[in-house]
């Protein structure tokens, strides 16, 4: 013999097997509960009777590809009359910079021109 005990030749795993029933019923319930992450899958599974935890549940999760679908926000409608104040607060706040322009010129770099002509 090589040196193994006798124990490890005889031992089959049953794991696979287990695994692959138990992603089988997390995708059941994935399907029927799309919302729902894999820690409440593992709830389910437990009360269920299925004897596991979240760290057995999670690895099968990420194998499987499972993931929980993005939540589709609402778009948010405007009141009557608010389209017409975001527009105006939109217009105040680029009056400083248009008088800054026709203060300083386009391409001045923030000096102005009485400054140039001074010499200083």
């Amino acid at each position: 013999m090589i040196g193994q005990p006798r124990s490890s030749q005889r031992y089959v795993g049953r794991k696979a097997e287990n695994v692959c029933r138990l992603a089988e019923r997390m995708v059941e319930l994935s399907r029927e509960n799309p919302r729902y992450g894999y820690r409440r899958v593992c709830a389910l599974l437990r009360r269920k009777g299925w004897p596991v935890n979240k760290k057995r549940v999670h690895r099968p999760w990420r194998q499987e590809g499972l993931k929980v679908p993005e939540k589709q926000r609402k778009k948010r409608r405007l009141l009557m009359g608010e389209r017409e104040r975001m527009h105006e607060e939109a217009s105040r706040a680029q009056r400083p910079r248009l008088e800054l322009r026709l203060r300083y010129g386009p391409d001045r770099g923030g000096q102005k021109a009485e400054d140039d002509a001074s010499g200083g």
